[in-house]
């Protein structure tokens, strides 16, 4: 039950993936990631499971391959990310012009308008650490490390084939509420 908080079998080969891109040997980087995806293990976030506020997953934990539990998250996150903080805001056409899509979930779901400041500016909601009793104890303290549209990207850099990387790219949108 939540293995994404440990260094599992997974997570150690999305980190080889990583360390193997980094390397520049591509065909290694691609099989390990390759492997990640097959395993089936991890799924990607469903937008059911973000609409409702007080229960989202907003770190789209079902897709972490590997992740850090860290309690004091919530004081962390009020201390230099809360929605006071000015510098940690975005302007809403920024932030449209990052995503490009209003689509795209994290578009969506990630970002909220800040406490006292203008409609126009938005910031990460992402680690917010929700107070509804019902919020699943998976989702809590949770800061992603590796995860698997990771994987998808290594093997759109790596792949010798544009269709397949074309096609690991896709993946990756449609997977965000992005039609392509």
């Amino acid at each position: 039950m939540n293995r994404q908080v440990h260094l599992n079998y997974y997570a150690v080969k999305g980190l080889m993936a990583r360390v193997y891109l980094y390397k520049g040997d591509y065909a290694n980087a691609e099989v390990c990631a390759k492997e990640v995806i097959g395993s089936g293990c991890f799924e990607w976030v469903k937008q059911e499971n973000l609409t409702n506020e007080s229960v989202a997953d907003l770190t789209f934990s079902t897709e972490h391959l590997f992740a850090l539990n860290i309690v004091t998250l919530g004081n962390i996150v009020d201390k230099y990310l809360d929605g006071g903080n000015n510098s940690f805001a975005l302007e809403e056409s920024r932030l449209s012009e990052y995503y490009g899509s209003s689509y795209d979930y994290r578009y969506l779901y990630l970002f909220k308008t800040g406490v006292g400041m203008s409609n126009t500016l938005r910031y990460l909601k992402k680690y917010d650490q929700l107070e509804s009793v019902s919020w699943a104890q998976s989702y809590r303290n949770k800061l992603p490390l590796i995860c698997l549209p990771e994987m998808y990207y290594i093997i759109a850099e790596c792949s010798s084939s544009v269709s397949e990387s074309v096609d690991a790219l896709n993946t990756v949108r449609f997977a965000r509420g992005i039609s392509y």
